[in-house]
């Protein structure tokens, strides 16, 4: 069977947390993690900085004289400091902490008796203080130092550094939850063929709006309540539909693979292509042709997708969301697509630095004609394994299909290379056959194997099913996924056994026979 399916979904690169792209380390990876240190000192420091100044800030209200505040430790005397009034400031060589040197003052106990040495002036002196050392006798120290401070003063000052810390986090907190984070929302763009979510009839665009006991959950929140959620019994699930918007209560029972357990779920993208890399090489998206404007009015090497570009049509058909997107590619994947785009303003420019007629304050639409990609093959024929699942609201479940049912005949033909006949459906071409149908509007004839109920040989039944025209395509298939049929709603295993093998195609000249098993690819 000749066909060729657009490969957009696998040659567009979103800006989305799971793109899964492996770059090798160039000098834009070592400044990201550069960057990514930096900030992660700078926010430590302020951490160390604002427990420090709380310690220092009480300790000058107490009348104590402060002798050095720092940040870093000065090791060696290696430093960059400079000394105003009694109080030196600096920030040492290892960056471990800080410290602020009080008269008086030593963390460590058994210090105390040097301390007091160095605090100790003359009793005549009209700035002591006499204090009763460990060994019960009388001293008298600097009216300045730590030693000389009351119990709550001396209490004060070493609590100051926490307290610090707590109010600088609120503060922060409150102009965080002012300014917002960005978060990853739960709303689908995929979902694995045969998985609980696929099979619960979960669509891209839905949101998940609430798993388990956590609402409005974020994605990664998601993974969290089905990881630890009852595999058992299921968790239960509210799903707002994108179609109409309302809500649905489902059950979903989540899967324990090789991992984590998971529902079939792949996260939300967006329709901007991620910036470095919008388009896979060699690639349908990365072959495409300008229309609009012309190659000309534009600045040169930017007639090809960018990143940063957000696609707002397909061919005549404006989109809003992956959800319309990915339905707009699903319902005509034998044809070449005109993609529209927004390119931002700072990409307006013609070479002559004059912003174009066709850009707007929204940024500069421009129309791509992107080719389809021929799906080709070794010239193997799988064997097709029963029906694994039935999706829920689907023509198969509507026309009695079952699990573990096995289709034998489409139309009245047999799986290709049976009698000789290769132009005909197999386990990898079965699905477009069905959308085929679904878009011609035509019913399909199935006729399937099924074991009866009390065990014994299997019997035919023949049903007529509506195909529907699909709105998604798997492009993040995990491995060992099961294949799927969308416009029929059905999920199947494909077994490595050939069944059978094209004349005069690759395998046949591999001397790849029927009944060999495929072990390792």
């Amino acid at each position: 069977m000749g066909m060729c399916l657009n490969a957009m979904l696998m040659s567009f690169y979103w800006m989305a947390p799971d793109a899964g792209l492996v770059a090798a380390v160039d000098l834009s990876t070592i400044a990201h993690w550069l960057g990514i240190v930096l900030k992660v000192a700078i926010g430590l420091g302020a951490v160390i900085f604002v427990h420090e100044l709380g310690h220092f800030l009480v300790a000058k209200a107490c009348g104590v004289q402060c002798d050095k505040f720092f940040l870093g430790f000065d090791i060696g005397g290696y430093k960059i400091s400079r000394k105003w009034g009694e109080t030196e400031y600096g920030i040492g060589i290892l960056p471990l902490g800080g410290y602020v040197k009080m008269l008086g003052q030593d963390d460590d106990p058994s210090h105390i008796a040097e301390q007091m040495q160095k605090s100790q002036i003359d009793a005549s002196n009209a700035g002591a203080v006499p204090i009763v050392g460990p060994d019960g006798e009388t001293y008298y120290v600097d009216r300045r130092s730590y030693l000389a401070k009351s119990i709550p003063q001396r209490m004060a000052i070493i609590s100051a550094g926490v307290i610090m810390n707590v109010i600088f986090a609120f503060i922060f907190a409150v102009i965080a939850y002012g300014m917002g984070v960005p978060y990853m929302p739960c709303i689908v763009s995929e979902t694995v063929p045969g998985s609980p979510a696929w099979k619960a009839d979960i669509k891209p665009g839905d949101e998940i709006v609430q798993i388990d006991d956590i609402q409005n959950p974020s994605f990664n929140q998601l993974r969290g309540g089905v990881t630890l959620g009852d595999l058992e019994n299921g968790i239960p699930t509210v799903v707002r539909r994108a179609a109409d918007g309302q809500e649905e209560s489902i059950l979903l029972k989540p899967e324990q693979g090789r991992g984590l357990a998971t529902i079939g779920i792949i996260s939300p993208r967006s329709l901007t292509l991620a910036k470095g890399f919008p388009a896979g090489a060699d690639s349908p998206a990365a072959r495409a042709k300008l229309i609009t404007p012309a190659v000309d009015d534009i600045a040169a090497g930017e007639a090809k997708f960018e990143g940063g570009d957000t696609i707002v049509r397909i061919g005549d058909v404006p989109v809003a969301d992956y959800r319309q997107f990915a339905a707009a590619l699903a319902g005509q994947p034998n044809l070449p697509l005109l993609v529209t785009v927004k390119r931002p303003l700072e990409k307006q420019l013609k070479k002559n630095e004059i912003a174009t007629p066709a850009a707007n304050g929204d940024g500069q639409s421009l129309t791509f004609e992107v080719p389809t990609q021929p799906m080709r093959g070794f010239g193997l024929v799988m064997k097709m394994g029963p029906i694994f699942a039935i999706q829920a609201n689907s023509p198969a479940a509507a026309a009695g299909l079952s699990v573990g049912d096995s289709i034998e005949l489409v139309d009245g033909k047999p799986m290709a290379g049976v009698g000789g006949n290769f132009d005909s459906w197999d386990a990898t071409t079965l699905s477009v056959y069905l959308r085929d149908a679904a878009i011609e509007g035509r019913e399909v004839e199935l006729t399937v194997s099924r074991i009866t109920n009390d065990g014994k040989p299997t019997e035919q039944v023949t049903v007529l099913v509506t195909p529907r025209v699909p709105t998604q395509l798997e492009s993040l298939l995990p491995p060992r996924a099961p294949a799927a049929a969308d416009a029929l709603g059905i999920a199947y295993e494909v077994d490595p056994l050939v069944v059978a093998v094209v004349p005069n195609s690759p395998a046949a000249s591999a001397k790849v026979q029927p009944g060999d098993k495929l072990i390792s690819a």
